[in-house]
């Protein structure tokens, strides 16, 4: 208890989902070469590149 860790269950909202749907989300917001680049147990690193479009751009004043 000194840690603040008890024996109750865990949060049930704190809910853990698989490497292959966390992926498809990064796709669906436009990540392109999303991809798993370390995983142990529940951590992961994700990485993705999201491409230059002209709505990201900040534009230099003359």
């Amino acid at each position: 208890m000194a840690l603040g860790i008890s024996d109750s269950p865990d949060d049930p909202s704190n809910k853990l989902l698989d490497v292959k749907t966390q992926l498809r989300w990064f796709r669906e917001i436009g990540f392109t070469d999303a991809d798993c680049y370390w995983k142990w147990r529940e951590l992961a690193l994700l990485v993705g590149v999201k491409p230059v479009t002209p709505v990201n751009v900040v534009q230099k004043a003359p």
